[in-house]
């Protein structure tokens, strides 16, 4: 289930509550999870306010989807490929939105 089967967009103090209240796992990475600090600066990391306006739609999440896996594709070393991979699962779990 998608955060955005009945609105069109998310406002940030909503995706910020939805980052709080969501699960720290993150799915098939061996047990691996995020604490609260790490999901908060997530937010602020992936959706930068000076790029991404107050409110969130899912077009915007699917673009910002791309270019992690672009930014994936582009890393160095196999640590950075991980991370980014991670980040990838973690958002797909708590939007809900499927990549195209």
């Amino acid at each position: 289930m998608s955060i955005f089967d009945k609105k069109k967009a998310v406002t940030r103090p909503q995706l910020r509550e939805i980052l709080k209240k969501s699960s720290p796992y993150i799915r098939g990475s061996g047990g691996r999870m995020y604490s609260l600090q790490q999901r908060m600066k997530m937010e602020k990391e992936m959706f930068p306010p000076s790029r991404f306006s107050s409110h969130i739609s899912e077009i915007e999440v699917k673009r910002r989807l791309r270019e992690l896996r672009v930014e994936r594709n582009r890393a160095k070393t196999h640590k950075e490929k991980i991370e980014t991979d991670r980040k990838i699962r973690f958002l797909q779990d708590i939007t809900g939105v499927k990549p195209y």
